[in-house]
């Protein structure tokens, strides 16, 4: 598998918007059966209404023309993906809890903070608190898997050549973010426009 090729399977509507054949991502992330790759798609419609997001902007159903053995086409079913996904940009890391539900949001490794931060936190000065709470200290986006599929979605980013690991987990309890290497917490409020 080529290191770019979840970007080379990118396409682009007629509005100049990006988005990803369900089928085509199916086959690269070797999913030998598609229908186990609808129940993933399935409980990616779930957190995306959970977010607050409206689904029909992330998942879109269309009928895409394949050609069969006798050369005749018919359509198949396809499910059109945005790149949803939680960005850590504003708000730092306490986007991680943009999710409706109350739930904990435990990390326990970071990313290599880049040295930008490391200038913006000595000549800001930008303490920590700060720093994690606007901004992204490294990391892009944000990932929610299950334990048992993690290992997985680490290799497949990998062959994208894509920066993967395990950050944390989430708990049942209030809703915060608890980054553990910095002894820092931000509760649900925080997630609030300033």
């Amino acid at each position: 598998m080529k290191d770019n090729q979840f970007e080379a399977l990118k396409r682009i509507d007629n509005n100049g918007s990006e988005y990803w054949s369900s089928r085509e991502l199916a086959q690269v992330l070797e999913y030998p059966d598609y229908r186990k790759f609808l129940n993933v798609i399935d409980k990616a419609k779930t957190a995306c209404e959970n977010s607050g997001e409206a689904i029909h902007n992330h998942f879109v159903h269309k009928d895409e023309m394949v050609q069969i053995g006798s050369g005749a086409k018919r359509p198949i079913d396809t499910i059109y993906l945005s790149r949803y996904a939680v960005n850590v940009t504003g708000h730092g890391w306490r986007k991680l809890m943009r999710a409706t539900q109350s739930f904990t949001y435990v990390i326990e490794t970071l990313p290599t903070q880049l040295p930008i931060f490391d200038f913006l936190q000595k000549h800001g000065p930008v303490d920590d608190a700060e720093a994690y709470g606007n901004l992204n200290m490294g990391a892009g986006f944000a990932l929610y898997v299950a334990e048992t599929q993690a290992a997985q979605v680490i290799d497949v980013a990998k062959k994208l050549g894509l920066r993967a690991f395990v950050a944390g987990h989430i708990e049942d309890g209030d809703k915060k973010v608890v980054i553990k290497p910095k002894g820092l917490v931000y509760a649900a409020d925080t997630l609030a426009v300033r």
